[in-house]
């Protein structure tokens, strides 16, 4: 069995400290450039979790609104408001793992539902035909 480096255990496991002004800055595992959230391990995790609240803080304003409004409107309305958080900075996504890339596909799923009022029994893909939108994953390919 290979050994561990002793610079990526060091890397690792090294807590900085900085002391300012007679107080301790404590660091964090991630941090927020740009609206992009890389953790220590460029796993994304957080920057997904934090993705995908958005979109569903937006379905949750579009679904109190679908009885007021056509589909076709609705559609437009998840276009320009909650789809963008799901594919922001797609490209920094393409390495992720499939649990991270399955809670961003059903995320979506969830989404459009949601917003056009349907059950379940209704597939993924109808309901990206219906929209008239390409499969995440493809449109992360598409803009790398």
């Amino acid at each position: 069995m290979p050994r561990k480096s002793t610079y990526c255990h060091w890397l690792s496991t090294y807590q900085y400290k900085f002391h300012l002004n007679d107080s301790y800055v404590y660091t964090k595992d991630t941090l927020k450039i740009l609206g992009v959230v890389p953790d220590s391990k460029l796993t994304f995790k957080e920057h997904i979790k934090e993705q995908l609240n958005k979109a569903c803080a937006k379905a949750s304003t579009l679904r109190r609104i679908r009885k007021f409004i056509s589909k076709d409107v609705l559609v437009r309305l998840y276009k320009a408001h909650a789809l963008p958080h799901l594919g922001y900075c797609s490209p920094l996504l393409l390495g992720v793992g499939n649990a991270e890339t399955t809670k961003i596909k059903t995320t979506d799923y969830f989404v459009l539902r949601t917003i056009l009022g349907y059950s379940k029994s209704v597939s993924y893909d109808i309901l990206l035909k219906m929209a008239d939108i390409k499969v995440l994953q493809k449109q992360r390919h598409c803009q790398s």
